[in-house]
């Protein structure tokens, strides 16, 4: 029996192609039961799938009136369904990813990241202050550019060992190596999965400067608890991003 959930994925991505070769920008889109006869599937999973197309901004919905494809916006789509890069994520897209200034060092935990990881937290801290005493966690701060635009400034608390190990974060001043990528090396089974937590916030000081955008210019903070199978905490990241040059999709 074929999964519904890979169905709706099916006419949706059916539903891009047709969009693409059939219609222009601004035209309105056959009805729901027209398309469903076209595709040779049910009217709920069109429903299903153009409503997957409006979260990506290919289509808009007017009640009332009908579903009418839309300017393609500027930002790409970060998709947080699926555990993987930023990196990978956004090149998926067919956009161009730069790993910018990188840095790993030895620094204390802001609060939520010391209390998932069950450190001694730097309550004050921005990420970035240094400790060599118990309770230190690499941080490894990293700057993306998206077709060379700021798109998002990274921070991620990892402990200095795992399992027993040492953990050598330094790799990830790499593009090639992301925190996931790290930590299953480190182990399998270290990133089983992730936890992500979003919200607006106001860029400040040099998190604005690193972003290039005005102080107080709105952008979408996460806080992500990266998961191990073992049911652990293994690392922390706590990111900015530009919602101008990468808009963030959830799945649920």
């Amino acid at each position: 029996m074929v999964k519904r959930d890979t169905v709706v994925q099916s006419t949706a991505e059916r539903l891009r192609e047709l969009i693409s070769n059939d219609h222009a920008e601004g035209e309105r889109l056959p009805g729901e039961l027209l398309l469903a006869e076209r595709l040779d599937v049910s009217r709920a999973s069109v429903r299903e799938a153009l409503g997957m197309l409006t979260a990506e901004g290919l289509v808009e919905r007017r009640w009332g009136v009908g579903t009418f494809v839309t300017a393609p916006g500027p930002a790409g789509l970060l998709d947080m369904s699926v555990l993987e890069s930023y990196r990978s994520r956004i090149e998926a897209t067919g956009r161009t990813v730069r790993l910018g200034e990188a840095s790993c060092e030895l620094g204390t935990a802001p609060e939520p990241a010391a209390a998932a990881l069950g450190v001694g937290a730097d309550v004050g801290a921005d990420g970035t202050g240094r400790s060599n005493g118990d309770g230190s966690v690499w941080v490894v701060t990293r700057r993306f550019f998206v077709d060379g635009m700021p798109s998002a400034l990274q921070r991620e608390y990892i402990p200095q060992r795992l399992y027993g190990r040492p953990v050598d974060a330094a790799a990830m001043l790499s593009a090639e190596v992301d925190l996931f990528t790290l930590l299953n090396r480190h182990r399998v089974g270290t990133a089983a999965h992730a936890v992500t937590d979003v919200e607006a916030v106001a860029a400040e000081g040099a998190d604005a400067r690193a972003l290039e955008v005005p102080e107080g210019t709105p952008v979408l903070r996460t806080e992500q608890a990266v998961i191990a199978a073992d049911g652990g905490t293994s690392a922390f990241g706590i990111a900015l991003h530009r919602s101008d040059v990468v808009r963030l999709r959830i799945r649920r």
